[in-house]
């Protein structure tokens, strides 16, 4: 469960995202292979510099079953 009064803390960059975000982007893919998706890693952490919440974010996008 999210508290959503709870405050946003930012951390300056941390270089190591970028591979953890490539990390996740991979077994992500491999859990979905199935569903031809695209997965990708999003948001700030995905930003080389940028101060950020340090959460990694993947967004996971699917062809609609129809096609």
């Amino acid at each position: 469960m999210v508290d959503l009064d709870e405050p946003v803390h930012l951390v300056a960059y941390d270089p190591a995202w970028a591979e953890m975000g490539q990390a996740l982007v991979r077994e992500v893919s491999r859990q979905v292979v199935w569903a031809f998706a695209d997965v990708e890693h999003i948001g700030s952490t995905s930003v080389p510099g940028v101060d950020a919440k340090p959460v990694i974010d993947v967004q996971v996008g699917c062809a609609p079953s129809w096609l």
